[in-house]
């Protein structure tokens, strides 16, 4: 071999021998040494002085018959024997290639270089004969530099850069075999180089950064692979089957979530830069790439979460290249590809959006609702106030799913829509409602144009004015249809913020002392009934609209409600306090103290939901509360209790508190909570049927039971109320000193007494 390495050019047919015996004496070689650890087992070490030097004569071989095919044979394509032999000779260096990769880097490099070099030389003829010759070795190619790159999974592995470098090369190759047989490239194949593309994206320096690889290595990635990962995206493209491809991929199971995302991003960044044409064909229709972007998007909520692999950002000429998010990413490529689209299949991108606000998962209903918002801005106002018309409807239309994720985001939208219209738009807009007692508008009533409020008002001023009527009637008929119609119209009297006559009032401060004084007794279907009516009580009592001792009074009566309440109730009470800082601004005495505790109440809670949302209150109420004396007199509070010393000031000084347990750092802690998150459904509450009846029958058996007491058990009963007579009347004498919350207890028990011993 190595005196026909030296020939001048010679024809095929003149060294037919040694094509024809030179490839599978190679062959043999490479496929033995390659099974010798499972064909000489234990006997691999006694061995494997004479393998190896078996393998490097093999591989001289192998380099001398690679000189001799680039230097000295020459194939004459139009002679039938000597293309033969051409087809024979790619087909063996394409199998050398596959022996190669899991023997030696430099031999699988040198016959990737003459396999790539013949095919493409050559390619009109293979592809007249027989194009899977070359197509077969372009997949087991693929699939070979694929699991090159699956270095990226174990950080803790030693990384060599001269394989790297090997597998830069190798993306060069192939790169060129596929613009060459673009048009047979097949979705077998293409399936191998999306799964290469994946692991490609993998590798950008800020995905490797949260690995946590070592700087330089990343800069040698990001040389010799990820700078290519455009081109080779641009490659691919050519293929008319890639996109039906693409998609099917993201079908199966077991695949790269986040690598399919980086590849869909790219994708969109890559078609706002080629034609309409081109664009509309993967935004439009059953197969859009912005539809895909929205459904995956929920696949990758843990890498979302911990917020570590990120994407190059936009940023001007002349400023400091800046890392995006991957939602962040996500949306700028969304909403350009949308700016491009045609008015003409808009509608399109309408019921994506729609389709995806709705769809009850969290990341793509958070991304539709901005996307939205983005329409919005770029949009005529005509078409937001259509948006928001449409919208309103939609909502009206799920009133009764109002606690699901998909109301709550959906009512989100329509306020940020609403705001973002010009004030006689808004006004126009809800003047043109006709049924304004359904509350379906009232998301929007935050965002009103004063003119618009006292519109409103008055047009409702006849239903509003029967608040105090159908309270009473409530009271004296507590049925299921004067429950809703007065609940209705607390959510109307809140959102308008009307007050009306002092009476109404006087009605807050007597509702609100009602839930004090009864919340204790109510469990499952009642507490969750009267908690859902407290949120529509904290909305409709507002400081600036109420006398001072009325206030002071309902205050009290919060607090004292908090102690029986469910943690979603307490945060709106935090809520309550941040938003209405500014009301605050001139209280007495008892007003002032009622705040202060309510502070501390919310800030000991044994919830950390409440705490959290306790603290943030906490420090936006000192901030921005404009009563100094106020400000002073919850702090001292605050700094009386004990069990505040160390989480307050850790909270403040931004410090570690809590330490996380059984996870190594925040970023475990995170994907667990992730991962426990997920496919998270309303859940009904199973309120048991029988659940009266059996308290029912509990109290008939107590009465039985109480009724054939033993004269001794009831002399002894006898005593027990006359002692707890004279103690009663010890503790009328020092009332003044007992709190608040403990007499609110014993009216309590005694309006429970009294009831019990009323005749009939």
């Amino acid at each position: 071999m190595e005196r026909v390495s030296k020939f001048s050019k010679t024809s095929a047919t003149d060294l037919k021998c040694i094509l024809e015996n030179v490839s599978p004496a190679i062959k043999s070689t490479f496929e033995h040494c390659r099974t010798s650890k499972t064909f000489y087992g234990s006997l691999l070490e006694d061995v494997s002085e004479e393998l190896t030097n078996l393998f490097r004569k093999a591989k001289t071989i192998l380099n001398l018959f690679l000189a001799t095919l680039d230097g000295v044979i020459v194939f004459d394509t139009d002679t039938e024997s000597e293309t033969d032999l051409l087809i024979k000779v790619i087909d063996s260096i394409g199998l050398f290639v596959n022996i190669a990769n899991e023997l030696d880097l430099r031999a699988f490099v040198e016959t990737a270089k003459m396999f790539g070099k013949l095919a493409i030389k050559h390619q009109q003829t293979v592809q007249q004969i027989d194009v899977t010759i070359v197509t077969g070795h372009v997949a087991q190619l693929t699939k070979s530099i694929s699991l090159m790159l699956l270095f990226y999974q174990d950080t803790s592995a030693q990384i060599d850069e001269k394989k790297i470098r090997v597998v830069g090369f190798s993306l060069k190759i192939l790169d060129k075999l596929l613009t060459a047989y673009c048009s047979y490239i097949n979705n077998e194949i293409l399936e191998c180089v999306i799964d290469l593309l994946l692991k490609i994206f993998r590798c950008s320096p800020l995905c490797l950064q949260k690995d946590q690889f070592d700087d330089k290595l990343i800069e040698v990635i990001n040389v010799h692979i990820s700078k290519g990962a455009d081109a080779f995206l641009n490659t691919t493209f050519k293929s008319s089957d890639f996109k039906q491809a693409f998609f099917e991929y993201g079908t199966r199971e077991n695949i790269d979530k986040l690598g399919y995302h980086l590849s869909i991003v790219s994708i969109m960044n890559k078609l706002l830069g080629m034609s309409h044409e081109q664009s509309c064909t993967w935004t439009l229709g059953d197969q859009s790439i912005i539809d895909l972007a929205f459904t995956n998007i929920n696949y990758i909520q843990e890498e979302i979460c911990v917020g570590e692999a990120r994407l190059p950002g936009v940023h001007d000429i002349g400023e400091r290249q800046r890392s995006a998010s991957l939602y962040e990413a996500t949306l700028v490529s969304i909403c350009g590809l949308i700016s491009q689209i045609p008015a003409e299949g808009f509608y399109a991108i309408e019921l994506i959006l729609l389709k995806h606000l709705l769809g009850s998962q969290l990341w793509s209903s958070l991304l539709s609702a901005d996307t939205w918002c983005f329409v919005a801005r770029i949009g005529s106002s005509e078409l937001c106030a259509s948006h928001v018309k449409y919208l309103l409807k939609v909502h009206a239309a799920l009133m009764k799913r109002r606690n699901s994720l998909e109301m709550i985001i959906l009512e989100n939208l329509i306020g940020r829509l609403y705001s973002l219209l010009s004030e006689d738009t808004r006004h126009d807009l809800m003047i043109e409602i006709d049924d304004l007692e359904n509350p379906s508008w009232t998301e929007v009533a935050r965002f009103l144009p004063p003119k618009t409020k006292s519109v409103l008002q008055t047009r409702l001023a006849s239903v509003l004015n029967e608040i105090p009527s159908t309270f009473i009637e409530l009271q004296r008929q507590p049925t299921v249809q004067n429950w809703n119609r007065f609940t209705l119209l607390m959510i109307l009297m809140g959102k308008l913020n009307y007050l009306g006559e002092k009476n109404i009032a006087d009605m807050l401060s007597q509702i609100w002392n009602s839930v004090a004084n009864t919340i204790e007794v109510f469990e499952n279907r009642q507490l969750d009934i009267l908690s859902e009516f407290m949120l529509k009580l904290f909305s409709v009592t507002q400081p600036e609209k109420i006398q001072k001792n009325t206030l002071s009074s309902i205050l009290e009566a919060i607090l004292a409600s908090l102690l029986c309440c469910p943690p979603h109730v307490k945060v709106m009470a935090s809520h309550y306090l941040r938003n209405n800082v500014k009301s605050f601004d001139n209280c007495e005495v008892r007003t002032a103290n009622a705040l202060a505790e309510l502070n501390c109440c919310l800030l000991e809670d044994e919830n950390p939901w409440v705490r959290q949302e306790a603290l943030e209150s906490f420090v936006y109420v000192t901030h921005m509360c404009p009563n100094d004396d106020l400000v002073t007199r919850i702090v001292s509070a605050i700094t009386r209790k004990s069990s505040l010393s160390d989480s307050l000031p850790a909270y403040l000084s931004d410090r570690t508190y809590y330490e996380l347990r059984d996870f190594a750092d925040v970023r475990s802690y995170l994907r667990h909570v992730v991962v426990h998150s997920r496919d998270i459904r309303h859940v009904c509450d199973n309120y048991e049927a029988f659940e009266r009846n059996e308290k029912l029958a509990k109290l008939e058996n107590r009465h039985v039971d109480n009724s054939d007491e033993s004269p001794l058990m009831t002399k002894e009963l006898d005593e027990c109320v006359n002692k707890l007579c004279g103690e009663l009347s010890e503790i009328t004498k020092k009332s003044d000193a007992i709190g608040k919350d403990v007499l609110r207890k014993l009216r309590l028990v005694c309006e429970k007494f009294l009831d019990i011993t009323t005749p009939k």
